[in-house]
């Protein structure tokens, strides 16, 4: 393996354990989350949330948690 493969994993890793919020749209919130995500992508589109510059990852994953209407009540 190439140092630069070893770099790009490793930056692959770290950006991952960095933000919590940076998943895919894979039964992380079910079916109904997983619609409405596909639908911010749309929104923005954007085929992958890393499609995005980290700068504006971050206000993708904003727009994201402040336009979902969760089931769950504060504090549960």
């Amino acid at each position: 393996m190439k140092t630069i493969d070893k770099i790009n994993d490793f930056l692959k890793k770290m950006d991952s354990e960095i933000d919590p919020r940076i998943t895919e749209a894979k039964g992380v919130g079910g079916p109904e989350y997983d619609a409405f995500y596909k639908k911010m992508l749309a929104k923005w589109k954007i085929k992958s949330y890393k499609d995005l510059p980290k700068d504006q990852q971050t206000k993708f994953f904003d727009d994201v948690d402040k336009k979902w209407n969760s089931q769950k009540k504060k504090g549960d």
